[in-house]
């Protein structure tokens, strides 16, 4: 039984978070124009260049104690501003830690058209460090967004399987809410064994 499961720190910054419903339909799966009239009555403040309509992390915890983070979310760009934003996704990867970064992500223009995430697409690059002389091993993982424009309506879906821990007693996680655009809906579930 693991002693210490997990520590998250969520991390708000400037960003705005409001009490909504949670997203009620299928990701990647339900009808483009279903998705854009359902999003579209999400009302977002003034002055949003997007919204976050709602973000789902999952957190699943084996019982030695490696991890699998499942982040969905579903947003809508507002603004010029928010295309530039939402064009891309990416994720940090801990190569020390072997982990596994799979990506999806579906488009849905405001004429009602499905764009998906083209795999070949996802590269990965080595993060800089800020200190001469200093190397890190950190990756990170991203992939161009297809079609996004001012009224479009974008599903992701990003999973991370760790195959090492940092700890034998749980794995620590960081997980922050965009800063620049407002989360109408989040919620995290932390899954561990019995």
């Amino acid at each position: 039984i693991l002693k210490k499961l997990l520590v998250i720190l969520l991390l708000f910054g400037a960003g705005w978070a409001y009490c909504a419903e949670p997203w009620p339909l299928e990701l990647f799966t339900s009808d483009p124009k279903a998705v854009l009239e359902a999003a579209g009555k999400v009302i977002a403040p003034a002055g949003a260049n997007a919204i976050v309509i709602d973000d789902q992390l999952l957190l699943r915890i084996n019982e030695q104690g490696r991890a699998s983070q499942t982040q969905r979310w579903i947003s809508r760009v507002i603004t010029d501003r928010g295309v530039t934003l939402f064009s891309q996704i990416s994720q940090v990867k801990l190569t020390w830690r072997k982990d596994e970064v799979k990506m999806r992500a579906r488009v849905i223009t405001p004429d009602g058209q499905p764009h998906l995430l083209d795999p070949s697409t996802i590269s990965e690059t080595g993060i800089p460090t800020q200190l001469q002389g200093m190397y890190t091993d950190m990756k990170q993982v991203m992939a161009p967004l297809p079609a996004v424009a001012k009224g479009s309506v974008i599903e992701v879906e990003i999973e991370i399987t760790t195959q090492e821990v940092l700890d034998p007693a749980g794995p620590w996680s960081r997980w922050g809410l965009p800063t620049e655009v407002p989360v109408a809906h989040f919620s995290a579930v932390v899954e561990t064994p019995q």
